[in-house]
């Protein structure tokens, strides 16, 4: 059950200080974007997102993204906010998260995972062996498979 359970969960991801970052011993950040850092049928990151990615920069954090969406939309955010992104990420399996950390050159133990989903998320970066934090999602879910998704998420986040 540990590769299901986060290193910390907030609830949203500007809770996250680079304190949190240090105390967890990380150097990089993963980064999801839907419904992580931007709800997921917007297509800017607000004021509020774009303040607290410079936080963590001005830090000494290296931030990349990585996303299981497609290529225009990962491109055009990751664009806008000034990051290298990998997209189609393919999570939970490792293929994209291998991607960046190689692309950081860091050890996996060294980069934190942030995303809002425990099965694509948290699982992928338990794959590399990376710390994660999860999030609340910041919209409601709008498919039948992410509404059913969530709620056995929702059930491992409140008896685990």
């Amino acid at each position: 059950m540990h590769y299901l359970m986060p290193d910390l969960q907030v609830n949203k991801v500007f809770d996250i200080t680079p304190q949190h970052l240090e105390l967890l011993g990380v150097s990089g950040v993963i980064l999801d974007i839907d419904d992580t850092i931007i709800k997921r049928h917007e297509k800017t990151a607000d004021a509020e997102t774009v303040k607290w990615l410079e936080t963590i920069k001005t830090a000494g954090f290296e931030v990349v993204i990585v996303s299981n969406n497609f290529k225009k939309r990962v491109n055009k955010i990751s664009s806008e906010l000034g990051l290298v992104c990998f997209s189609f990420g393919l999570k939970p399996f490792p293929i994209g998260i291998r991607k960046a950390v190689k692309y950081m050159k860091l050890p996996a133990k060294k980069i934190c995972v942030i995303g809002d989903q425990i099965f694509t998320d948290v699982l992928g970066a338990k794959f590399v062996k990376s710390k994660v934090i999860l999030v609340e999602p910041l919209s409601e879910a709008t498919t039948f498979l992410l509404k059913q998704k969530r709620k056995i998420e929702n059930y491992i986040k409140k008896h685990f």
